[in-house]
Order: C-alpha cells, then structure tokens, then sequence
C-alpha cells in the first residue's frame, strides 16, 4: 500500500503541480498526443469490439484510477446534479464512439462532435443563462455549420452517408447538455472553482455504471463484446491473425481508460494557467488535423477535397467562437 501511495502522490501530484509551472503553451503541446489518441483508440477498437463495451470499460477504467488518487490525496467533492449529467455523459460518449467508428475518417467525426458542442453551448448558454452573444460567435457560428454541410454533403451521397454526422451531431448536443449542467452547478456554488477532478470522477463512474447495464441488457454479460461482423474467416492463419488483434484491441481498450486520466487532469491544468479558457480547445483543434492525416493513412483512404475543406472551415469557424470568449 506504501508503494502505491508514493506512485500515486510524490509521482502524480507532483507532475501535476510541476505542469502549473510550466508555460500554458508548452502544457498545450502535451495535451495534443493524448487528445490524438482519444480520438483514434475507439476507431480502432470498435473494428473489434461492441462499442458499448468500449463505452464501459473507459468510463470505469478511467474512474477507478481517479478514485484511488483522490482517495491517497484525501481530497474529494461530491456536486448535486451529477446523476443525470452522469447518464447523459454515457450517451454522448456512445453516440461520439458510434460516429468515429461510423465514419470515413476519426478526425472528421471529431471536428463534427466538437462543433455541435461548440454551437450547442453558445446558443442555449445564452438562452438559458444570459450570456453574451455578440456578432463574432454568431459568424463562428454560421461558419461552423457552413463546414459541416461542405463536409457532408456529396453528389452521390445517400441517408447511409449522414449516418455518422448525425451521430457526431447528436453527441456533441449531449456532450453540451452534461456542459449546460456544469455550469449551472458553478452558480449555484457562488461561481467558485469546480473541483474538475471530483466532478470528472463522478460524472465517469455514473456513466460507467448506467453503461454496464445497458450493455448487461443487450448481450446478457459484462465482459468485452465481439463485433458480429468480425472473424468471418476461419482458416487458421487469418484466425491467428484476429486473436492477436483482439487482443491488441483489449490492450487499446485499457489505455483508452488510463488515457482518459490524464486528459482529464491536463485539462484541468491547462484550464487553470492559459490567459483564457477558450485557449483549452487548441489541443483538440490540432490533434484534429493529425488525427485526421494518422487515420487517412492507416485507413487507406485519402480525404475528399470537400472533407479537407469543410474540416479547415470547422476549425476556423470554432476558433472564431472559442476567442470570442
């Protein structure tokens, strides 16, 4: 126990505090390869496993290691509320699987769900709590839209082809409502400094545990869960060939968890120190560019001119709202 408590506290603590030293710029830069691999681990992963399991495992992996370094750390807050940002952070997190795994590139996917989010947290934090909306956020707003319907939309495209923009859309709203939540916990706290760590705790395990239960309903156990489309072959050197990447796909599954700590306590980091909050969202606009040239690569699939275009327009047209703020 003494052994993992120094791991724990002299370790993680300290690298922790070490980050709040450094320049917001540099903090920046280390978000970007784990914010990289947030969007690229479930693209992977889903290629074998039910997404819903995937859902399940991240959210418990991630808050068993967060409860242990709150609970060596003595230092915990429980919000009202967060049962039902809870459930619906486990849907957002489904549905934002489902289109990454759904869609012709991870960062496309991703530039759709932070949009919406984007968009969703400027219209309904304007209507519902009286923030400013000024002629800047709306043109990023409209922009936005502008590049996901250039990304979207082809000649030959059918309903099938929306699927995964629905999907990102769909997550990125719901990702916004858990937000809409949030803020309304910091006013009725007095607009003190949310604990994002407890929040985050919190807001995982619930997650987590509504998610093995969906997962328990539709397949009858709470283990990993094959794809039905995968291992359709049986000659022995192609079945040798999918154990290994099973098992690959399980690793990956177990670091989408471990991955999803540290996001969370460099974010909050970043949040702290940058001059403006919106300064946060600069790791998730870059890691959406590599992610997008790291999957077209490992995919095979080169981007559409339509999809290069609508995505730099997204990026352009959400860093407009985030410096707006």
């Amino acid at each position: 126990m003494n052994y993992i408590y120094y791991i724990y506290i002299v370790y993680m603590k300290d690298i922790f505090e070490l980050l709040k030293k450094w320049d917001w710029r540099l903090v920046a830069i280390l978000q970007i390869p784990f914010t990289i691999a947030y969007i690229l681990i479930p693209r992977y992963v889903t290629k074998y496993y039910n997404t819903q399991s995937l859902v399940s495992y991240k959210f418990t992996i991630t808050t068993l290691i967060s409860a242990v370094y709150l609970f060596l750390l003595k230092k915990f807050t429980f919000y009202k509320w967060l049962i039902p940002a809870g459930f619906i952070v486990q849907f957002a997190m489904y549905y934002q699987y489902l289109s990454i795994k759904e869609s012709p590139n991870a960062g496309l996917a991703n530039a759709s769900i932070q949009s919406s989010n984007l968009i969703f947290d400027q219209l309904m934090g304007y209507l519902l709590f009286g923030t400013q909306l000024t002629m800047k956020s709306i043109l990023g707003v409209l922009i936005t839209i502008i590049g996901v319907i250039t990304m979207a939309f082809k000649s030959n495209s059918s309903i099938n082809n929306f699927k995964w923009i629905f999907l990102a859309l769909l997550g990125g709203v719901l990702q916004g409502s858990k937000d809409m939540i949030v803020k309304y916990l910091g006013i009725i706290h007095g607009n003190k400094k949310l604990d994002i760590m407890s929040l985050g705790t919190v807001l995982f395990g619930i997650a987590g545990i509504l998610s093995f239960i969906i997962q328990y309903y539709q397949t009858n156990t709470i283990l990993p869960v094959l794809n039905k489309d995968t291992n359709k072959k049986s000659d022995k050197k192609s079945d040798k060939k999918s154990d290994k990447n099973y098992k690959l796909a399980l690793f990956a599954m177990l670091l989408a968890g471990i991955n999803g700590f540290f996001i969370l306590n460099i974010y909050n980091v970043l949040t702290e120190i940058s001059p403006s909050p919106a300064y946060s969202t600069l790791p998730g606009v870059i890691a959406i560019i590599f992610s997008s040239i790291i999957d077209a690569y490992l995919e095979n699939s080169a981007l559409t001119y339509k999809e290069i275009m609508g995505m730099i327009t997204i990026i352009f047209g959400t860093g407009v709202i985030s410096y707006n703020n």
